[in-house]
């Protein structure tokens, strides 16, 4: 699974959640070069946020449980990639109860991707130090 914000705004919000320091950057792209950078290999859809007091995730579909999040997430504008490899998804189920056995989850699934085709622009975290803002500017189209 890969996540993204989606949003035609940065939000201060996301920088403050999930960049650790000031020198941070944010990969600008859109939907379609995600998706065809992916190859038809992923699948691409939005999050729901729901409220798991009144709403109940649909079963018989794991794509169901990984496109749903807390309303609280909400302000995430969150869209996943996901990619599905049925027989690997059978190992990591637990035989008795074939829910997640999260000993089982591998740390992550290498992608070649061509980042030129993927990536529209860099956005650097707005409180970003002017040596940061330099040193990033200056790798400006070393990007194959």
């Amino acid at each position: 699974m890969n996540c993204w914000y989606l949003s035609e705004h940065e939000s201060a919000a996301m920088w403050r959640l999930y960049s650790k320091a000031d020198e941070s950057i944010a990969i600008e792209s859109n939907y379609q070069r995600l998706f065809d950078v992916l190859d038809g290999s992923c699948f691409v859809g939005l999050v729901d946020y729901i409220d798991y007091e009144n709403e109940a995730i649909p079963p018989n579909n794991y794509f169901n449980a990984l496109l749903r999040k807390r309303k609280s997430y909400g302000h995430e504008h969150e869209l996943r990639a996901l990619y599905w490899d049925g027989s690997a998804a059978q190992s990591i189920l637990h035989p008795s109860s074939n829910e997640i056995d999260n000993n089982e989850m591998p740390d992550g699934i290498a992608k070649q991707i061509k980042l030129g085709e993927l990536i529209l622009g860099v956005r650097i975290a707005p409180n970003a130090d002017q040596w940061f803002v330099d040193l990033i500017s200056n790798t400006k189209g070393s990007i194959v």
